[in-house]
């Protein structure tokens, strides 16, 4: 799954992460690092004698939970994620506190009912 997308001097950096923990990051469709981390880890590489570092950071405000950070030689980046981000993960909440709150609503009603 496409987690990032990011523009950098006219290149393309893309990071894909799998359900397994494979992450790839790939310049311009060509891979060139691949990690495997349930969280993530820091990927290093070289555009025009600049040398590149993302890191994986975890984020409860992202919808996948997690954000990458992007540095030039040291320092950090402010990138745009061209990747649309899909809130799957806040639908699966909302349902989960609903059927909770169902449950609960249904045993007290319940207990006054008399049942």
């Amino acid at each position: 799954m496409k987690c990032a997308e990011y523009y950098i001097e006219n290149h393309k950096i893309e990071v894909y992460n799998t359900s397994f923990g494979k992450e790839r990051i790939l310049l311009n469709g060509n891979e060139i690092s691949e990690k495997k981390s349930v969280f993530g880890k820091h990927h290093q590489f070289t555009i025009k004698n600049n040398e590149y570092t993302i890191r994986p950071k975890l984020s409860i405000t992202e919808p996948q939970g997690r954000y990458f950070e992007v540095c030039k030689n040291g320092t950090p980046l402010t990138l745009v994620n061209f990747t649309t981000q899909n809130s799957r993960g806040l639908l699966y909440l909302l349902v989960f506190i609903g059927l909770g709150v169902g449950y609960l609503l249904g045993i007290y009603l319940f207990d006054i009912l008399g049942l």
